[in-house]
């Protein structure tokens, strides 16, 4: 039943997506063509320079906004299917919530996943049209030229462990964060359902609570371990000046707590979802 759960995810959620995804290769492929043509001409024409500089400037913000949008879309996907007016179809489906949760959260993780890899493709595209270089070719040239043993060496080093596991464990903190973006995002909107006026408000309320809350609690365990606070996924970091964790205690620390903090805001979504539903 989880199969077909997932199924349906992605069926509500790539139009919409992939709409998103076509934006931004239209823009890549505008941008291309104006910027080309207005340097490759000795006097191009105004309309063409304006053209190019809008080109630019959407390319830039779809750029910066996809990722925003990707998860605007899930949570909104989200919001309409557990507590809109599909919501009723939803709860009375035959599988348990944990199933329902957990197709949300594989359906997620695999859009957030593919919104970096479509950016990551458009801009290698962008870049290699514009420099005249093969980018995807020098990438793989730097890639096959790398001191593999060196990368080894610093992983056994500061992680204690292999390459393989270290790139693992990468691979892993990447989509345990992720995870818990949409875990803390659900709660919220899960929470702010119990109102039966002013929902967005209240659930906007929560996550700034919910956000404090979690903050705090990583300070104060970072002041006793010694730890550093740089933000984004590896957000713990050893200070080698004072003794405390090495590198791959720190990592092991941020995993544990994130899933402490998954698993909290897992169980008040299903919680609220199955005790207090409130459609509507």
């Amino acid at each position: 039943m989880l199969g077909k759960l997932i199924k349906h995810e992605f069926k509500d959620t790539y139009k919409l997506i992939c709409v998103y995804y076509a934006v931004l290769g239209l823009l890549t492929i505008l941008g291309i063509i104006t910027v080309k043509g207005t340097y490759s001409m000795q006097s191009a024409s105004v309309l063409l320079r304006i053209l190019m500089v809008i080109s630019v400037a959407a390319y830039s913000v779809m750029m910066g906004i996809l990722g925003i949008v990707t998860i605007m879309v899930l949570c909104s996907q989200f919001e309409k299917t557990m507590y809109g007016d599909r919501g009723y179809l939803t709860h009375t489906l035959p599988v348990k919530k944990g199933e329902i949760l957990a197709s949300k959260y594989i359906v997620s993780v695999v859009w957030c996943i593919a919104s970096l890899f479509v950016m990551f493709l458009s801009l290698m595209i962008y870049g290699s049209f514009l420099s005249g270089d093969n980018l995807f070719h020098m990438l793989f040239a730097e890639i096959t030229d790398l001191q593999w043993q060196s990368i080894d060496r610093f992983a056994q080093e500061n992680f204690g462990c292999g390459l393989i596991p270290f790139l693992l464990l990468a691979i892993v903190t990447l989509i345990v964060a992720v995870m818990h973006l949409f875990s803390f995002l659900w709660a919220a909107i899960s929470i702010g359902q119990l109102a039966n006026e002013r929902r967005k408000p209240l659930a906007i309320f929560t996550g700034i609570i919910l956000w404090f809350a979690e903050f705090l609690i990583k300070r104060a365990i970072q002041d006793i371990l010694h730890l550093s606070y740089y933000g984004g996924i590896m957000e713990m970091m050893v200070e080698t000046a004072i003794p405390g964790p090495r590198a791959d205690q720190a990592i092991l620390l941020y995993l544990i707590m994130t899933l402490a903090f998954l698993s909290i805001e897992t169980f008040i979504t299903w919680f609220i979802s199955s005790k207090k539903l409130n459609l509507a």
